[in-house]
């Protein structure tokens, strides 16, 4: 997985003028943001539905609504570190914000490096 999200990141990093505009307040009604956060929400929906992701299983009761929460939040969350590690001064660090990002998602996301 952290491969995966490497190769995103790296393309952002091809393509920062275009995604720094893109997710910036200027863009308004042309933002990025739900083409993205929905991008990443399909693609999440998509391993939890081939059982390449599982939600954690704390014991408690089976909740319908849990793969959709986590989701919703991981990939608009995904596309707010991004939005913010583009607002750092380049050189930007895909390490850095692999390693800051890693430490952002739950235990049970497969992001390992």
């Amino acid at each position: 997985m952290i491969e995966v999200t490497r190769a995103v990141l790296q393309h952002v990093e091809e393509h920062a003028a275009i995604y720094r505009f893109g997710l910036s307040e200027a863009s308004g009604a042309n933002s990025l943001h739900a083409m993205l956060a929905g991008h990443f929400e399909a693609s999440i929906r998509l391993l939890v539905d081939q059982h390449t992701l599982t939600i954690a299983d704390d014991g408690a009761q089976p909740d319908p609504g849990l793969a959709d929460f986590a989701a919703r939040y991981i990939s608009n969350g995904t596309v707010g570190v991004i939005t913010g590690w583009l607002s750092e001064d380049e050189p930007r660090s895909i390490d850095a914000v692999l390693h800051a990002y890693g430490r952002l998602l739950p235990r049970w996301w497969p992001l390992t490096e």
